[in-house]
Formats: structure tokens, sequence, C-alpha cells
């Protein structure tokens, strides 16, 4: 699904009326960096659908909550590197298990020490977690 949405098919008249907006206010979006088109062979904005909820989540934000556009772009970068973060942590954790010390210290468990750890573990027992971040 992630594929078809991320495909630039919509020209600025056709995603500025998804969006519900002037075609005008998208090219200036485009132009202070909160949206980037593709470009087409003849260099036209091409738009995604990913680009329209984008538009949509720019007008609640400054429609709703007042906030400025500068406002808005920052948001939107804190966003797109909180994804690409967690994208990272998620590789890199994928299939583990990690225990903390008394003074909140991450280890990993090696598999073999956690399936034998799980067979000896009543089925009624829940595990609850608790990650503490030091600084």
């Amino acid at each position: 699904m992630r594929e078809k949405v991320d495909v630039a098919f919509l020209k600025v008249s056709e995603a500025a009326k998804l969006a519900n907006m002037h075609p005008q206010t998208l090219r200036q979006y485009d132009r202070l960096g909160l949206v980037t088109a593709k470009r087409s062979v003849g260099k036209g904005r091409l738009y995604t659908l990913r680009d329209v909820g984008k538009l949509l989540e720019i007008q609640r934000l400054s429609q709703n909550y007042g906030i400025n556009l500068i406002g808005i772009k920052r948001i939107l970068e804190l966003e797109d590197e909180n994804y690409q973060l967690r994208n990272q942590l998620r590789a890199k954790t994928e299939g583990r298990i990690y225990e903390a010390d008394a003074n909140g210290i991450l280890s990993a468990l090696h598999s073999d020490y956690v399936r034998s750890r799980m067979r000896q573990t009543p089925a009624n027992f829940t595990y609850t977690r608790q990650i503490v971040y030091r600084n």
C-alpha cells in the first residue's frame, strides 16, 4: 500500500482540489519547502497522495491551532526525523530482547538464555517493561 501512496501522478490543480485549497497556495507551500513535488519530463509539478495528506495536515495545524508556516515546517521536519529514528531503532532491535540493570542500562539478552527463561515462566505470568533513559 505504501508504494501506491508514494507514486507521483497528481498535477497541481488535482492535488490542490483534493486538499481543498487554491493551486497558488500549493505552489507557495512547495516554494517554502512544506511539500516537495516530483517533476515530470516537461518540468511540471507532480504530487503523491502522501503529499495531499501532508497538505491536509498543514491546513489543520494552521487553521485549527493557529500555527504559522515556519512552525508547521519545523513540526513536519521533527515528525520525519522521529519516523527515521524509529525505523533505525526497529531495524537494530528487531527480534531482540533487552534487560535493564538497576542503573537503567540496557543490554541484549542472548536468544538461548531468553528461550530457557521463557520455558521456566508460568503461563499466567505477565511481563512489564520499564525503560529508564539517562543522560
